[in-house]
């Protein structure tokens, strides 16, 4: 094969990981677009519940292949939780109200703006909680997870997980 090569410099890991964010984030809502001009906006946010479970049950699956989180101890699951969407970019984190009790505080949310940016403010809540609840669920099924406040009417986003009694 004949030609000059055509040197390319090579791009630093955060910038690749930002930008692959970015890709993921505008697939992910390229698809719902598609779902909603097809079949309407209910059976797209209904489909987004769906996936949203599903992931939460995957996400779940990971969690316990790791094997340092135990399903009775929700500090460990709140640290696996946090780690996790830091790496997606979110500004969050666990406040311990007792053992039996966490609170997940999101500040900052890029799936959030996403959403808004694209004309459907808070369109993540409904998937994001069913992803919580599959994930946290498929830890351990006694815990139980609430939507404490969120972004369209507090400013930040709160899930609440504590242990049934």
């Amino acid at each position: 094969m004949g030609g000059k090569r055509i040197e390319v410099e090579e791009i630093p890991v955060e910038k690749k990981w930002r930008r692959l964010l970015n890709v993921c984030m505008d697939y992910y809502h390229t698809w719902r677009e598609v779902v909603k001009e097809e079949f309407g906006y209910e059976k797209a946010n209904e489909l987004e519940i769906k996936w949203g479970k599903k992931l939460g049950e995957k996400t779940a699956e990971i969690y316990r292949k790791v094997g340092w989180i135990k399903p009775d101890d929700l500090s460990s699951l709140a640290k696996a939780l946090v780690i996790s969407m830091r790496i997606l970019n979110e500004d969050c984190e666990a406040l311990e109200e007792d053992k039996n009790k966490i609170r997940i505080v999101h500040y900052h949310c890029p799936e959030y703006d996403e959403y808004e940016k694209r004309g459907v403010p808070g369109g993540c809540m409904s998937k994001c909680f069913a992803w919580y609840v599959a994930t946290i669920q498929g830890i351990n099924p006694q815990i139980k997870v609430e939507f404490s406040k969120t972004f369209p009417k507090d400013g930040v986003c709160e899930i609440t997980m504590h242990m049934k009694r």
